[in-house]
């Protein structure tokens, strides 16, 4: 009888039921049906902490290193178990942010994902930000995610620092061996 306001916020937890009404531009004619709303979980991860950092030493002085990005893995997790969950990484925040709207439909799509995120160079030199991006998988067991794609990003700074530079000095340093053996 009365309209639902839009946006319309379920009234039953997870899943919940609204009557659809069509009716006809030209006649009074109208028919009805029943439309389930199911809401799911988004992994409650966590923002890191600290950023990966690594030292410049391969090429010293061009700030750019290969990162395992994986490693972050248990600490965005926060305990939740890895095998519920799928990681993926981006170079661009709106194109992690689209990969996860599209996880939850039926045509997922990760093709700008980072490929090898084991041995990730950054791009940019010295210091970047990627995203990372994880999704509910079919693994998920949780009735109130399990394998529907919920998602959830958080930013994963890269930082590649400097090597210490090592001054010769100028004098040498003598001293005796005075111990006798």
């Amino acid at each position: 009888v009365l309209p639902l306001s839009n946006p319309h916020a379920n009234n039953v937890p997870f899943v919940d039921f609204v009557f659809v009404r069509a009716e006809s531009a030209t006649s009074s004619c109208y028919s009805t049906t029943i439309l389930e709303l199911q809401v799911r979980n988004s992994p409650l991860i966590v923002e890191l902490a600290e950023p990966l950092r690594l030292c410049d030493v391969n090429n010293p002085g061009d700030g750019l290193e290969e990162f395992d990005l994986s490693e972050v893995e248990p600490e965005v997790l926060d305990g939740l178990d890895a095998l519920d969950w799928d990681f993926y990484y981006y170079v661009v925040e709106s194109d992690a942010i689209a990969a996860g709207e599209a996880a939850i439909g039926p045509l997922p799509d990760f093709s700008l994902a980072i490929v090898a995120p084991l041995n990730y160079q950054n791009q940019v030199p010295n210091a970047q930000t990627i995203y990372v991006l994880v999704v509910g998988n079919v693994s998920n067991t949780d009735p109130n995610n399990g394998g529907f794609g919920c998602y959830n990003i958080v930013p994963l700074d890269l930082i590649v620092d400097a090597l210490p530079g090592a001054i010769e000095p100028t004098d040498r340093y003598e001293v005796c061996d005075d111990e006798i053996p």
